[in-house]
């Protein structure tokens, strides 16, 4: 694990301990991967925007930011190399 995947995991745990979130961890499957978005199945509850998508090594290669309940349970991240703009 990265030292910036610890520190994101002390964080949540943190946030856990008093809490202030639930996180919950699905697995699911990427349906397609377009310029600006990734399609999964993973199971995602509403308020979940903002969420990590990761990859089967846990690294994170999406932000949540819309769940398609009338379209098979089909979810939406924005591929990580667009957020990673912003937080820079």
């Amino acid at each position: 694990m990265t030292e910036n995947a610890r520190g994101v995991t002390q964080i949540v745990s943190q946030l856990a301990a008093q809490h202030l979130i639930r996180p919950t961890t699905t697995q699911g499957h990427i349906g397609d991967v377009l310029k600006d978005k990734i399609v999964y199945d993973a199971a995602t509850t509403s308020g979940g925007s903002g969420g990590p998508l990761f990859n089967r090594n846990g690294k994170v290669i999406g932000v949540n930011f819309a769940i398609l309940n009338d379209f098979g349970g089909s979810n939406l991240a924005v591929p990580v190399r667009y957020a990673d703009e912003l937080v820079k």
